[in-house]
Formats: C-alpha cells, sequence, structure tokens
C-alpha cells in the first residue's frame, strides 16, 4: 500500500519487483541499496519509427538509496539506428530528495530524437505498434541535443516548484524507412499545423527557461514501492507557468494558468476528474512547431492509457499554436461506464469540442464513441479503445 508522508513522517520500504513484472511492464529490482529500475519492461529495448527504422539498445536507470532514503540515479538511454545507421546517447545524473521533502535535482544532457510535442501523448511501445503494424506515422521526430539542469522541489508543504534552463541544438530529418513492416507507405517527416505543412526550419539552436509553480493544498505525498512519487490533495491544484526562448534574441515567453482535480462521484465507485487552463504569448517574435502549445490529441483509435485530456478525433498538431488559448476538460467514470467532454478554442480558430463515452471495465479496458463539433456543428465521429498494458 501507498504509504501517506508528509512533515517528518515515517520513510517507506523500497522493495523490488518480481522478474516477471519487470521485463513485461517495467519496475524495480533491487539488491540491498543499489537498484534497477526498467519504466517500460523489455519493449524499450528496440522500438520502430520511420526515421530511424529500427533503434536498438537500453533504456535503464540504476541508483543507490541512501540512509535517509534519498537516492542518486543515472538514467541512461542509448539507441543505435538502424536505418540511419547512428548512435544517440541520451543521460542524466540525479539526486532524488528524501520522499518527505518531495523533489529531485538533475543534470542532462545528449542526441536523440524528439517528437514536436515535448510529452507526447502516445509512449515509445505504442508509437513503435503505430508504427510498425499499421505504418501510422502522425507523430514527427527532430534530432535534438541537448544540456542542461532541471529542479523540482517544495517551497513548502503546499507549494511545489520547477525550473529549467537547456540549450538546445535542433535538426530537421526526414524518414529513412520507408514502409511498415507490412509494406504500408508512411507519410514524409513534415508536421502539419491546421493542414499546414511546418516551413523548414534546418538547424536551429536556443535557450530554453521554463518554470512551473503548483499549488497543492493539503497535500499529502504517496511513495509506492516503485519508488515512485505523487502528490495527492481532495483539493484542486492551482498551476501557473512560463517558457522563454533566447535564441540570438528573445523569441517567445509564454504563460498559462491551470486548474486541475479529482473527486468522488454521485455515487458508489464514482469519479469526476476535471482540469482547464487558458494562455498567450505575450512575446512571440519567432516561435517553432516544438516551442509551441501543443494539446494532447491522437487520431489513432488504440491507445494503452486513459486520458482525460485527450482530442481522439484531431491529429497531433492540428491545434499546435502560439496564440491565446483556453481549454477544459471533464471525465466522469465508475466500474463500467465512463463519459467525457472536451473543449478548446485557439484565437482565429474555430472552437472544437468532443463528447466521449462507451464501455469502461475497472479502468483495464475501454470502448466507446467520440463525436466531434466545430464552433458546435457536427464535425466528426470515431471508435476508442484503451487497453491496459
Amino acid at each position: 500500500m501507498p504509504l501517506a508522508l508528509r512533515g517528518q513522517a515515517k520513510l517507506p520500504i523500497y522493495k523490488g519487483s518480481d522478474w516477471q513484472t519487470l521485463l513485461v511492464k517495467g519496475g524495480v529490482f533491487r539488491s540491498g541499496d543499489y537498484f534497477m529500475r526498467i519504466d517500460e519492461g523489455v519493449s524499450s529495448l528496440m522500438t520502430v519509427d520511420f526515421v530511424n527504422g529500427f533503434a536498438i539498445g537500453p533504456k535503464t536507470t540504476i541508483g543507490k538509496v541512501l540512509s535517509d532514503y534519498s537516492r542518486i540515479e543515472i538514467d541512461e538511454n542509448v539507441k543505435w539506428a538502424c536505418s540511419r545507421e547512428q548512435l544517440m546517447a541520451r543521460g542524466a545524473l540525479r539526486y532524488v530528495f528524501a520522499p518527505q521533502y518531495f523533489g529531485f535535482f538533475e543534470v542532462f544532457g545528449g542526441r536523440m530524437t524528439n517528437d514536436f510535442d515535448r510529452y507526447p501523448v502516445m509512449g515509445d511501445s505504442e508509437r513503435s505498434m503505430a508504427t510498425a503494424l499499421f505504418g501510422w506515422n502522425h507523430f514527427k521526430l527532430y534530432e535534438q541535443t541537448t544540456v542542461g539542469a532541471r529542479l523540482y522541489g517544495a517551497l513548502s508543504a503546499d507549494v511545489q516548484l520547477t525550473a529549467l534552463a537547456a540549450w538546445e541544438k535542433r535538426s530537421q530529418v526526414v524518414n529513412h524507412r520507408k514502409t511498415s513492416i507490412f509494406g504500408k507507405d508512411a507519410a514524409p517527416n513534415i508536421p502539419e499545423i491546421g493542414g499546414v505543412p511546418m516551413a523548414d526550419f534546418g538547424t536551429d539552436k536556443i535557450l530554453r527557461l521554463d518554470w512551473q509553480i503548483d499549488y497543492i493544498p493539503g497535500r499529502m505525498i504517496m511513495v509506492e514501492n516503485d519508488m515512485n512519487a505523487i502528490a495527492q490533495s481532495k483539493h484542486p491544484t492551482y498551476s501557473i507557468r512560463g517558457t522563454t526562448g533566447i535564441g540570438g534574441k528573445l523569441r517567445y515567453i509564454s504563460l498559462e494558468a491551470m486548474i486541475s482535480g479529482m473527486r468522488d462521484g454521485w455515487g458508489k465507485n464514482q469519479k469526476v476528474v476535471y482540469q482547464a487552463s487558458a494562455g498567450f504569448f505575450p512575446v512571440r517574435n519567432s516561435v517553432l512547431l516544438m516551442d509551441m502549445r501543443h494539446f494532447d490529441a491522437s487520431a489513432f483509435a488504440l491507445q494503452t492509457k486513459p486520458n482525460i485530456a485527450l482530442f481522439s478525433l484531431l491529429d497531433n498538431y492540428e491545434l499546435s499554436t502560439s496564440k491565446p488559448w483556453v481549454e477544459a476538460h471533464a471525465e466522469w467514470t465508475n466500474l463500467f461506464w465512463y463519459a467525457q467532454a472536451h473543449a478548446v478554442k485557439v484565437v482565429g480558430r474555430q472552437m472544437h469540442s468532443e463528447l466521449s463515452g462507451g464501455i469502461s471495465l475497472s479502468n483495464l479496458m475501454r470502448v466507446g464513441v467520440s463525436v466531434g463539433f466545430d464552433d458546435l456543428c457536427y464535425d466528426a465521429v470515431g471508435v476508442n479503445v484503451v487497453v491496459k498494458m
């Protein structure tokens, strides 16, 4: 069971995962104070995309638990891109604070291909399946060389700070694998924003300065046996965040305010989850796609985890923007059913909204239908399948 921590509460005893769980789903292997963590099991050893082809290599975390249950960790992700015939590598050295202080400091760097959305909807294993089996190439990649530092730390019992400084070199790349394993041709590695292909940016260098402050009133720090720590509260979480890009001159500044939360529904085993945000770019002299505000969107019908903020009838970058926006999401679930409502409005674009619902089997599997609207007029309908893996 997770252990709730607040102040100087009793510290957890970290445990390891069994080998079957470690290899299939990922987890932690413990030997005394030392550990190895694999987040996605053996599926992380080989990924597939149309830029790199098969990318083979380990993605693990090794470290040591110290006497106060803080940790020192080293992340490594080394891949050989078979189609490009290039070695890619990224790593991080991280100090994780003792659980009651909830946070970490890390330095990181390396060269790797990235999604233009820094927080993509689909994980490596999902995208590999979509690429290899279905020839699905709606997500796009660029090559990023980076070095930087990140701090995630508590300012008080209820206030959390995230701060990042990173230098990046970003390069445009093309497909080196042309078809899926069943011979389906791949779309070019050129993102489209609102149906317009992205302009060629070649190679770009930038200094990123990002920050976020979360106010989580009455939060409890939940530490699980796999060493993941999360903050939970019965009250809404309020957040503000900003990003700044400098490359020869001040390129952009973005600001955003958010609220999110979860509460019990109106009956047994019911839950309501909600989130909303609004933001704008007070400075937008030059904003490339990877620096824009993205919205969780994927037209691929099969997913492996529920996502309350997912627009399932849009392509990945269809609403990506540097203009002012507002979005809102809500979900109701019980043991057998779920219902969702989504809406986003970007200045100069039609408001897009979706209503979704269907069968939910204790979050192990979902099958449902989504109906989309543009400015409240019917736009499209689609089927959603979520299989927890």
